[in-house]
């Protein structure tokens, strides 16, 4: 029986997560953020109960990501810092515990959250996120029925002017002339340049 190869450490990425629309609005650098607190994540599984070997983040709300940490990644502060601020808006990210200085005057880390559960489950924050501009832009099928329409248009040609549809001119230039066989009341419509003339022929 072959032996089972032993995991190794690395991120996992559901396709709900790289196919979402907050994670196709964010920059490149807030990508490499993102999958650098995702690579803090310590992954564990649930020993016991109805949820047992279910995934789970065991140091989720302790992460820490400092700014020297940040700036020896070849991040600046104020890049690090507008990541931060936009992995939070979509919901990736939510701050536990503000970084400061401690009773003994000792600097301490914030301590963050990653919204990203080690298992593919529904309802994550960041799942909830809606592009704003989405509704302002028409949809791929929008756009091929407002192509087709112009395409039948143009088939079609412009628009007939309707007196011309009442003359119709034979070869030798003359209007034709509409009425009775019998001799009656006949009328034409003849087009001269710029008007219509109505001719009425009792002959």
């Amino acid at each position: 029986m072959p032996k089972k190869r032993e995991g190794r450490p690395g991120i996992y990425l559901h396709r709900s997560l790289y196919e979402s629309a907050a994670f196709r609005s964010l920059s490149a650098i807030d990508i490499q953020i993102l999958l650098r607190f995702l690579s803090k994540r310590c992954i564990g599984s649930i020993s016991g109960g109805k949820r047992k070997g279910v995934k789970h983040i065991n140091n989720n709300g302790e992460i820490e990501f400092s700014f020297a940490e940040a700036e020896a990644n070849g991040w600046k502060r104020s890049t690090f810092s507008n990541s931060l601020q936009r992995l939070q808006q979509l919901g990736f990210l939510t701050c536990v515990e503000p970084g400061g200085l401690s009773q003994g005057q000792m600097k301490r880390c914030t301590k963050w959250r990653v919204n990203v559960a080690a298992e593919d489950e529904p309802g994550q924050p960041w799942m909830k996120w809606v592009n704003p501009d989405a509704n302002t832009r028409p949809d791929a099928d929008e756009r091929t029925a407002n192509l087709k329409q112009f395409r039948k248009m143009k088939e079609k040609g412009p628009p007939q002017d309707p007196g011309a549809a009442l003359s119709h001119n034979h070869g030798d230039g003359h209007p034709k002339t509409m009425g009775t066989e019998s001799g009656g009341p006949k009328s034409s419509v003849s087009r001269g340049p710029g008007e219509e003339t109505a001719v009425l022929s009792t002959s």
